[in-house]
């Protein structure tokens, strides 16, 4: 039977429409060395449509595997590789946890989440220059820690609240940018914004396969 919600101008990682939504999040962050293509695919391989089981124990594989190589690279001799492979591990160990919340109680949830902050945090002291986390306090409540890497957390301290992104304290725009292409950042680039303005409604059309809609 037809998965209703599949769409069909991409192609399909799982006959599980779901699982295929989870294992682009993963696949997603290849672009940004938070995860492998090679070693995304092969968790998708041995997934089993609907089985929530499967996608878990697929995904936790992988991450075990690539943290144990990530633990085993020289962290001095080739930092870039070890960063990537923590920041890898982290992804996997977080895909592992993401369809085990219909049991609050699983101990699993807690024991995935550590494990990702584990490798997420080793990964971020290999950053040049090391990242740190900020806890941005306001007066009625604190924001959980944020990333920073600290050049752009001077650049932009003025105006946090216009740069909180999901990668923390950091200018989004550049970190998105190249997923777009260079002919669509020449238009932005040489400020028509009309014409940007169209382009990006391209984007924005229902069917575009792409990440960045």
């Amino acid at each position: 039977m037809t998965d209703p919600n599949a769409n069909a101008t991409m192609y399909q990682l799982s006959k599980d429409s779901n699982f295929h939504f989870g294992i682009l999040r993963a696949l997603a962050m290849a672009t940004y060395d938070g995860a492998d293509i090679d070693e995304c695919l092969v968790a998708a391989n041995s997934i089993v449509p609907g089985d929530f089981e499967s996608f878990s124990k697929s995904f936790l594989a992988i991450a075990n595997n690539v943290y144990r190589r990530a633990l085993g690279i020289a962290k001095t001799r080739f930092p870039v590789s070890a960063r990537i492979a923590f920041f890898s591990a982290a992804t996997y160990f977080r895909s592992a946890d993401f369809h085990l919340h219909g049991n609050p109680a699983d101990a699993r949830i807690m024991d995935y989440w550590a494990k990702q902050t584990d490798a997420f945090d080793q990964g971020l002291a290999l950053l040049s220059p090391p990242g740190t986390r900020l806890n941005i306090k306001t007066l009625d409540f604190d924001i959980f820690p944020e990333v920073t890497w600290p050049p752009r957390a001077a650049a932009f301290d003025h105006r946090f609240a216009a740069v909180m992104a999901m990668d923390g304290v950091w200018d989004f725009g550049a970190v998105v940018r190249h997923g777009f292409g260079p002919d669509a950042m020449r238009i932005h680039d040489s400020g028509d914004k009309a014409k940007f303005d169209a382009l990006a409604k391209r984007y924005l059309r229902p069917g575009t396969p792409t990440s960045i809609r």
